[in-house]
């Protein structure tokens, strides 16, 4: 099966900011922790079954290198990436034909073999 995993705020612990430069500026420089290790560590045991792992973003592409730096040695465990925003609003998410882990309920029903929402607490 393929898993299409989301970034910000599924994987990395996202980050905040005051407008759209502010945040790719953060991206950029890495600030973007932590890492939620407990679900890498399970898309780790799904890769070993066999399954493929996909980057699924909104983040535009122009952030892909930053965005596999942020994920440090963990990149390596994806097949594939889907950078599917467009630079201003970042909301371009379409349906799968796989399992979809992302953060936020609106994209579940992008999943056609189903999905789950991930809700994780980040340590301070």
């Amino acid at each position: 099966m393929n898993y299409y995993v989301d970034m910000d705020e599924t994987v990395l612990g996202g980050t905040s900011a005051s407008s759209l430069e502010e945040w790719v500026d953060k991206i950029k420089s890495g600030h973007c922790t932590p890492l939620n290790l407990n679900l890498l560590r399970w898309l780790r045991d799904r890769k070993a079954e066999g399954h493929r792992l996909v980057i699924w973003t909104d983040r535009s592409p122009e952030l892909e290198p930053a965005t596999l730096r942020n994920l440090g040695k963990w990149a390596g465990l994806f097949d594939a990436t889907s950078f599917n925003g467009d630079g201003v609003s970042g909301k371009i998410k379409y349906q799968v034909d796989g399992f979809v882990l992302d953060d936020k309920e609106r994209y579940m029903k992008c999943g056609r073999r189903g999905a789950a929402q991930i809700v994780w607490k980040r340590r301070k």
